[in-house]
């Protein structure tokens, strides 16, 4: 190894180790022709390594200040031979177009501190990324870079931090192409998505995988909003592929990649996006007034111990669980239709809902059940 990059952020320690040179891959040639008359014979080649990347990478949120990627990838394309006949159509064809019709709708973003993926937004030169991203940013200007190398300067529209989501304002929006973008709402488990964005800032980099889960909630570090409802794929979603898209087999962004599960290796299967309905929303409230409402209950909460539900720790005065009737220690089961059986559900079920939403309340208070109406606050 001859050189070690390291930061600090959190208590945690981030190290990548480059190597030494690229790798090389080559791919021997093609073993004679059996005899005729003779058995079939097989021949096994070995590759070839010329030296070796470690990293050691522990962030659940991908892209985070303070990261240095730096790879590269040299590999030689074993030679193709000639077709006889016209091949059958294959699935990864249909993959391939999609790709190549995504591709140029997604930029790697650089900024000071941090560096991810964008999704470009509109024909007017609005990019969304991560909140994260672009954290030490502040309104400052951040680099885009295309698929065809080219770089442009955009500015930071602005971010929030609950839904993880900022807007940036490209400079040039002539060369940007707006993606497609899907209804995250009609997502159903199982089916196929890519991953499309920068990981390790290996620009156009497409993963392929399905959607795993719907409706995850994510606990957030110290200090940090938990991420509310979202996708969860096992399509390869690494350190810079934050604020990338995740894609249909339609072609369209239905999701915004965001966090991966575990530390140590980077992807393990267990990704996340935000889904795109929630991030146009979001953008569309930054670009109109700078700022996003998201629903609020008027309470802090907790686990409640052996049974599921919030337990209920403060209410705030004048809030919409105090104008229902709520009162500490009193345990939190549903939300509409919507079961919670943990603090981290209820803050969920909230996000889930608009400010000014009406929505009937479950809850128990001394092991007896209650009901009550509570109007949403906006914050």
């Amino acid at each position: 190894m001859s050189t070690r990059e390291q930061g600090r952020e959190g208590g945690i320690v981030y190290t990548y180790y480059p190597g030494e040179g690229s790798w090389q891959v080559e791919q021997p040639p093609p073993p004679p022709p059996p005899p005729r008359r003779s058995r079939l014979t097989a021949a096994v080649a070995g590759v070839a390594v010329g030296s070796l990347l470690a990293w050691l990478i522990g962030v659940p949120l991908l892209g985070r200040p303070g990261e240095r990627e730096r790879a590269s990838a040299l590999i030689a394309p074993a030679p193709v031979p000639a077709a006889t006949t016209t091949p059958a159509p294959r699935r990864g064809d249909d993959l391939a177009g999609i790709a190549g019709a995504v591709l140029p709708s997604v930029v790697s973003v650089t900024a000071p501190g941090g560096a991810g993926s964008g999704v470009v937004y509109d024909a007017e030169g609005t990019v969304l990324t991560n909140a994260h991203v672009v954290a030490e940013t502040a309104g400052g200007e951040v680099t885009l870079r295309l698929g065809d190398g080219a770089t442009l300067q955009a500015t930071v529209v602005g971010a929030d931090p609950v839904s993880d989501i900022a807007v940036l304002k490209a400079r040039d929006a002539a060369v940007l192409r707006p993606a497609r973008l899907g209804d995250s709402d009609d997502l159903r488990v199982g089916e196929e998505v890519l991953a499309v964005g920068s990981p390790f800032g290996l620009a156009g980099t497409v993963t392929a995988g399905i959607v795993s889960a719907l409706h995850r909630t994510l606990s957030g570090e110290a200090g940090e909003p938990a991420l509310a409802d979202a996708i969860q794929t096992d399509a390869a979603i690494n350190p810079g592929n934050s604020g990338g898209a995740l894609v249909d087999m339609d072609g369209e962004v239905i999701g915004i990649n965001t966090a991966i599960a575990g530390a140590g290796t980077g992807s393990v299967g267990v990704g996340f996006a935000v889904p795109v309905n929630e991030a146009k929303r979001v953008a569309d409230g930054l670009l109109a007034t700078g700022r996003v409402e998201h629903a609020r209950l008027g309470v802090s909460v907790l686990d409640s111990q052996g049974r599921p539900g919030a337990l209920v720790g403060e209410v705030t005065r004048g809030g919409p669980a105090d104008e229902a009737g709520l009162r500490a220690n009193d345990v939190i089961t549903a939300l509409g239709d919507t079961a919670v059986t943990s603090a981290a559900g209820l803050v969920a079920a909230v996000r889930a809902r608009r400010p000014g939403a009406r929505v009937s309340m479950t809850y128990e208070r001394q092991g007896a059940r209650r009901t009550a109406e509570v109007v949403l606050a906006g914050s």
